[in-house]
């Protein structure tokens, strides 16, 4: 399975020395980086956060278009993988055309954290977002 992540320069220590030698175990990653640091620190909900969220489901549209009728992961690069979790996430799937991480208790989704069955109707998804 894919797995696209998308990071800034602020975030490079991340993907280098945690995320990619954990998720590169069992997934083939598909990196986008946005050099443009519109966010001085990268930090949650900080000026240039919402611009950054904005380019990161633009490369979400582009890597559902480009894997029509697949599965794909697609997360932040501050996390890590500990052990096998392919068949686990893609259980989650199973009649769904996404599915999110809750990112609180209260329901709201977490753009950072998905597996997603690319379809038109996915990249129609991420278009409305984007478009919001």
């Amino acid at each position: 399975m894919k797995l696209y992540c998308f990071y800034t320069p602020s975030h490079e220590i991340f993907y280098k020395e945690w995320f990619l030698p954990s998720a590169s175990k069992e997934f083939e990653v598909v990196p986008t980086v946005h050099s443009t640091q519109i966010s001085e620190t990268g930090a949650y909900a900080k000026i240039g956060w919402r611009e950054t969220q904005y380019n990161k489901v633009l490369a979400w549209k582009k890597a559902s278009d480009e894997n029509c009728g697949e599965s794909i992961l697609c997360c932040d690069v501050d996390i890590q993988f500990f052990g096998k979790t392919f068949q686990r996430l893609k259980s989650f799937t199973e009649g769904t055309d996404i599915t999110f991480q809750e990112n609180d208790l209260k329901g709201k989704i977490c753009s950072g954290f998905f597996i997603c069955n690319c379809s038109e109707k996915t990249s129609a998804f991420f278009q409305e977002v984007a478009d919001r």
